[in-house]
């Protein structure tokens, strides 16, 4: 009795998967048995949240969801609006009043200006959810993109961590957190509005 054919993921020479040789594909540096890691992190103005228990919480969630072979070997992250323009963001100052236990070396700014040296310390950045990297959709994509021309890929913990497969699934599951995520803002804002309107009217 003939057996059924088993359909393995087609492969070339290198032995990878087509997808993880394609050029649409994740840079090879990620194929390596250890990969060095960027954490990203950040947390709104301290009146808003605790940015020392924020960034604890998102580092741990991050450390969770990264493959064993993954160093996290730098921490960049900022206490900021979400909303804030992108040639603004990342230039707080005097970070040691918030007694966050993990070491900065620096915000979105400075990873933004790393990843473009050819001796960066990282192949990979992650964060907690791409609401973390910015709140706005046009600001998300802009450092998502900045990252993806110095091949650096920037992962969320809340999004699947894969290095082959189809990477146009992984861009709808990111481009729709990232509707999500703008949508939350304008609408909590709008809620806060209306409140101050009926709190107005009410006397």
């Amino acid at each position: 009795m003939n057996q059924p054919r088993l359909h393995a993921v087609p492969s070339g020479p290198s032995g990878l998967s087509d997808y993880a040789v394609s050029p649409l594909g994740m840079p090879v540096a990620l194929l390596r048995n250890e990969v060095r890691v960027a954490f990203l992190g950040r947390t709104s103005t301290d009146d808003q949240q605790d940015p020392r228990q924020s960034m604890l919480r998102q580092l741990g969630n991050c450390k969770a969801a990264i493959p064993e072979s993954w160093v996290i070997v730098a921490h960049f992250y900022d206490v900021e609006s979400g909303r804030m323009e992108l040639d603004q963001r990342g230039r707080g100052e005097n970070y040691e009043r918030y007694d966050i236990p993990i070491a900065r070396d620096g915000g979105v700014a400075d990873l933004l200006d790393e990843a473009t040296h050819k001796g960066r310390r990282f192949d990979v950045v992650i964060c907690e959810s791409v609401s973390r990297v910015a709140r706005r959709t046009f600001e998300g994509l802009s450092i998502e993109r900045e990252l993806e021309r110095a091949e650096v890929p920037l992962f969320a913990s809340n999004e699947p961590i894969t290095l082959t497969g189809s990477r146009a699934q992984r861009i709808l599951q990111r481009r729709i957190n990232q509707s999500v995520a703008e949508y939350e803002v304008l609408n909590t804002l709008e809620q806060s509005w209306g409140g101050l309107c009926t709190h107005v009217r009410e006397g």
